[in-house]
């Protein structure tokens, strides 16, 4: 399964899911879990020029022995560096195994880890996370809890929506304003109204529709004041579910962005 945040994704195994998902572009963190106590965290920050990974490290070595010291429990770490990439390799009350990475596209640092209470084979999770791992590009993949959308680069995220079958993003750009949802269960939810009457009291708009198979599209535009409005979702009976996406530009931008949204942003 396909993971997307803040410019970066990676493969993870099916059952383990995000719960925890914070901060921004240059600097955040995420953790997933597998219900079972182990974790998949990943955190990063700003790094202008090639940092020097084994000392990042160390630092962060240094800063979980000094809280295990806190906590008197017991701690052994190792370092390896083949060359190629950075990895430590923890026991102590949680066993940890990770990897740093440097993307100079967005000039960042990441530390990509791999945790659980007990001695466990770390390496057979994280080695695909890792070989899988990218970040930058000029269009970013937001994927998680169902929902799979990839857009331009210029859109920044400002809000997160995660509820019982329903997983948004509202995302802005100077030129204007993206949300992107996925919402469960759509057998039951487009069958009193149908997929295109739905969509439109989900989305809030009304307008020009068009509707073929599993696919439907809505424009809305106002002339005072000016406004428009254009949504795209598709139908995934597959999954039993659907994604909508819905570009929004208002004063100042007084016609939609031209090419805005396309079908390719929902994978």
């Amino acid at each position: 399964m396909k993971f997307g945040y803040q410019g970066f994704s990676f493969d993870h195994p099916d059952e383990w899911e995000p719960v925890s998902l914070s901060g921004k572009l240059n600097q955040g963190y995420v953790r997933l879990a597998n219900g079972q106590g182990g974790a998949i965290q990943v955190r990063w920050e700003p790094s202008k020029a090639l940092p020097d990974l084994e000392a990042a490290a160390k630092n962060y070595i240094a800063q979980l022995r000094k809280d295990a010291k806190k906590d008197r429990v017991a701690f052994d770490s190792q370092l390896l560096d083949d060359g190629e990439q950075t990895t430590f390799q923890i026991q102590s009350a949680i066993s940890r195994r990770g990897t740093l990475l440097h993307c100079a596209e967005t000039k960042r640092t990441f530390i990509v880890e791999v945790s659980s209470p007990k001695r466990s084979n770390h390496e057979r999770v994280l080695k695909p996370l890792i070989r899988s791992f990218q970040s930058g590009g000029e269009e970013v993949l937001w994927a998680f809890l169902g929902l799979a959308v990839k857009l331009p680069k210029e859109f920044e995220l400002t809000r997160t929506v995660l509820i019982a079958g329903r997983t948004g993003i509202e995302l802005k750009s100077n030129r204007a304003k993206v949300t992107a949802e996925r919402w469960g269960f759509a057998e039951d939810l487009i069958r009193a109204k149908g997929f295109a009457a739905w969509i439109e009291a989900v989305a809030r708009v009304s307008g020009e529709v068009e509707e073929r198979d599993t696919e439907v599209s809505i424009v809305r535009r106002r002339p005072f004041p000016l406004s428009s409005k254009k949504v795209i979702a598709r139908l995934q009976p597959e999954r039993n579910q659907v994604v909508w996406v819905m570009l929004e530009s208002g004063i100042g931008r007084n016609r939609l962005v031209p090419g805005m949204p396309v079908w390719e942003w929902i994978v």
